[in-house]
């Protein structure tokens, strides 16, 4: 239990997390560092997320009393809610839930697939029926709500008959956005490059297929080709059954290679990414994008697709020099950036400037008034 503030405005929140790792554990520490409320925080490791969503709800049971206990309870898309609120009925210690927020970090509507006979949809259900049972829903970007929504009244319609209807604007009559916050180290450039030093390219996102590796690696290999001069810091998290270009990327760089692999450590890896000159994103999928925006932070230029969640975390001032339309303009950016890195390193701090508001030093006071609405409005 950590309390930001003796106030009266301070709440005690239990926060409900049957994946407790990555984005979402960092997520719940940044809010108990940062906030005035006092968060407790009930977890589960990060295994297994079928099971952890089939059988989570069960799990928490145990901590009824102390959950019971707060002011407000912020749920994880990863908890069965309506399932958990059902086993709990009549067994709250005050007689009645208390107010119960469900933040979707993801969703199993709209994740990809690699083919939709992959998509399970019970668990797509379960998203559902966890928003409705909840309060407030908070989705980490606009493109995240969207989506979602705009995805329930097909998915729905796969229903044999008895087909409800307004299932969406229910949902939408209780869902905000609420941006992410980053944890980025506050200095500056961390690595003072020799002033004629290649272009330094980086790659900080996921392992997986939806982050479409294949268009960015086909770009450096275009610059290789043409004899274009520049090092690769490839960085992200890694999964026993990454993509296959993973195996060869490396070898086909061979001496471009600055750094290949997962950071030792979270100093390391901003210090890594602090060094490029420009990171690119060639993702199919981005519910948010929190590579990107700790990569600005670092003060590296972006080159982004025109399309998921990038539009919104960019200002429309800089969506001109960011975002690119097609694999082929990547590499014509990468290339004129090679050429004047100067350029790239204008951009970085253009962007640096611009996504500082992603600061959870600057969101968290967003996040606690929510929060006491949250309360007083359930």
């Amino acid at each position: 239990m950590a309390a930001m503030s003796n106030g009266p405005k301070s709440l005690r929140i239990a926060a409900i997390e049957p994946y407790h790792g990555g984005s979402h554990k960092a997520f719940l520490e940044a809010l108990a560092k940062h906030s005035q409320h006092a968060f407790q925080v009930f977890a589960q490791s990060p295994r297994k997320w079928k099971w952890r969503m089939r059988g989570s709800a069960l799990h928490f049971q145990k901590d009824l009393a102390s959950i019971g206990a707060c002011d407000l309870v912020l749920a994880s898309d990863f908890l069965n809610l309506a399932e958990f609120l059902g086993l709990a009925r009549s067994r709250w210690p005050n007689g009645a839930a208390p107010p119960v927020v469900l933040f979707m970090h993801e969703n199993q509507l709209t994740y990809p697939v690699r083919s939709e006979d992959e998509r399970d949809y019970h668990y797509a259900f379960t998203n559902i029926t966890s928003c409705l049972a909840a309060d407030a829903v908070w989705f980490n970007s606009a493109f995240h709500r969207d989506a979602f929504l705009a995805a329930v009244p097909a998915y729905l319609k796969r229903m044999p008959d008895d087909v409800p209807s307004g299932i969406e604007q229910e949902i939408a009559k209780r869902s905000r956005v609420m941006a992410l916050g980053v944890e980025v180290p506050d200095a500056s450039k961390a690595a003072t490059r020799e002033s004629n030093a290649p272009l330094r390219i980086g790659w900080n996102h996921r392992w997986e297929f939806d982050k479409n590796p294949e268009a960015f690696f086909a770009a450096l290999y275009a610059l290789r080709d043409e004899n274009v001069p520049f090092e690769a810091v490839v960085l992200g998290e890694q999964f026993r059954d990454s993509p296959d270009v993973f195996k060869t990327a490396k070898g086909e760089l061979g001496p471009r290679v600055a750094h290949w692999g997962y950071a030792p450590s979270r100093e390391a890896y901003f210090e890594l990414l602090a060094g490029c000159d420009v990171v690119a994103s060639s993702a199919i999928h981005e519910f948010f994008g929190l590579s990107v925006v700790e990569a600005a932070l670092c003060g590296c230029a972006l080159q982004l697709p025109k399309r998921l969640s990038y539009s919104e975390i960019v200002p429309p001032a800089l969506h001109g020099e960011v975002l690119y339309d097609n694999d082929h303009e990547l590499a014509a950016r990468l290339k004129a950036f090679a050429a004047r890195p100067g350029a790239a390193h204008a951009l970085g701090a253009k962007l640096r400037e611009a996504l500082a508001k992603y600061r959870w030093s600057e969101r968290i006071a967003e996040y606690d008034a929510a929060f006491a609405n949250a309360a007083v409005w359930a």
